[in-house]
């Protein structure tokens, strides 16, 4: 798979991130200021400075999504033309498994250095499961799992924990404060997750 793909994710992570702990400061130096309003201007104040922040945390998780949306939209349809790709090696290793042939582990190895997604299901079986197809639905999982995290990211509220206050929602049954720091873990380590299915889809090749 296009380490392209990889990197736009990484980099909409990243980005996104930045946007929202930049935000803290500028909050905070608020926050301080609130001590010279009365009580009534200080829910007011806090109200819009929330209100306001918000919408800045949401507007950087849906440019990061959109980002990252595109580039896994994009493996999707490089691993469906992968699927569909024929090879000129095809033909033959069909006739000579229709044929009841059995397979040397030399001609085995050749066929499979063509690394076609129909080659390699065929060779399942001949090479006793030595050789293995890449797995459409494994690779699914992991660009759900992706998405996910993309999905949810408005629900970072980076170290500063009045953040949290901004939000309304609720994912599922966990708290504000418990989604954000799962969700600062997991994006603490995508680059690491984005490593791992790199090289697990490396020989996914569309062209």
């Amino acid at each position: 798979m296009n380490a392209k793909y990889f990197d736009t994710i990484k980099q909409a992570s990243a980005g996104f991130v930045a946007a929202v702990d930049d935000l803290i400061p500028g909050y905070q130096r608020e926050a301080n200021a609130d001590r010279q309003y009365n009580a009534d201007l200080q829910q007011q104040r806090r109200a819009d400075r929330n209100a306001n922040t918000r919408r800045a945390v949401e507007a950087a998780a849906a440019a990061a999504k959109s980002k990252a949306d595109k580039a896994i939209s994009e493996m999707k349809g490089d691993f469906d033309a992968y699927m569909m790709k024929s090879h000129p090696a095809l033909p033959t290793l069909q006739a000579l498994l229709s044929a009841g042939a059995q397979l040397t582990e030399q001609e085995i190895k050749a066929f499979a250095q063509t690394k076609n997604f129909a080659i390699l299901r065929l060779l399942e079986k001949p090479s006793r499961g030595h050789i293995v197809a890449p797995d459409r639905a494994r690779f699914d999982n992991d660009m759900q799992e992706l998405t996910s995290l993309f999905n949810s990211l408005a629900g970072y509220c980076g170290p500063n924990g009045e953040l949290l206050d901004t939000i309304t929602a609720r994912n599922g049954y966990l708290s504000p404060r418990v989604n954000s720091t799962i969700i600062k873990g997991q994006l603490a380590n995508l680059p690491a997750k984005l490593a791992e299915i790199s090289e697990r889809w490396e020989s996914v090749q569309e062209d």
